[in-house]
């Protein structure tokens, strides 16, 4: 069963996704490309080969890393692991044909390129809801530091424009902000959390696709 992630793995993984999708698209995709134009020189079959194997490794990699840091049920070592022992022997064509063929490879290289929108998507949900709490609980420290340094009093048009009662000063409205900021963190935490495990399981279950079922061995009484 899958434990319930820490709060700072998680955020730390949403904010890791961004460049990782980016790094795994761009490398995905000018690979993918290269590859193909490079072949009729035959240049081209060599690096779509390298380039298939080493994006499995980038993804298994993701896979993980979101096991380790969101607690989530690690992969088994047949899932993971490579087929170097059954390709002794194999000619270059056999093994580029077999990695064409290998659903492993097409699933690869649709998590690279599903992640970089995905990964957008979370950078922006992370940092924009830790922000909006983190902005709500210090706003009597932001109110007191801009009036006394550049005599702005931030909460006037909201006392104007929101509440219209003369008997709540901007100090005392800054404290209420402050109420709402403590109240919203724990739904902001549960939140990051439950998207960093969303993301790490889709990660996992990526790799899983198209590889062979794992059946752990008995155990001897």
């Amino acid at each position: 069963m899958n434990k319930s992630p820490d709060f700072t793995a998680s955020f730390f993984y949403l904010l890791a996704l961004l460049p990782m999708g980016i790094f795994g698209f761009v490398y995905a995709v000018v690979g993918i490309a290269l590859s193909v134009g490079l072949m009729p020189i035959f240049i081209g079959f060599p690096l779509l080969l390298f380039v298939l194997r080493t994006n499995r490794h980038l993804t298994d990699l993701d896979a993980r890393l979101a096991s380790r840091l969101l607690g989530l049920e690690p992969q088994t070592e047949t899932e993971t692991s490579g087929s170097a022992f059954a390709e002794e022997g194999k000619s270059f064509w056999a093994r580029l044909g077999a990695e064409v063929v290998d659903t492993r490879s097409f699933s690869a290289l649709l998590w690279q390129f599903i992640r970089l929108p995905l990964g957008i998507l979370a950078f922006a949900f992370a940092v924009s809801l830790a922000l909006g709490v983190l902005a709500l609980v210090v706003s009597p420290i932001v109110y007191w530091v801009l009036l006394q340094t550049l005599h702005i009093d931030i909460f006037q048009d909201q006392l104007n424009f929101f509440l219209m009662n003369e008997r709540i000063d901007s100090l005392q409205l800054s404290f209420i902000f402050t109420g709402i900021g403590i109240l919203a963190a724990p739904v902001a935490i549960i939140a990051i959390r439950k998207l960093a495990q969303f993301m790490g399981s889709v990660a996992v279950e990526m790799t899983r696709i198209g590889a062979p079922s794992y059946h752990p061995a008995p155990r001897l009484r």
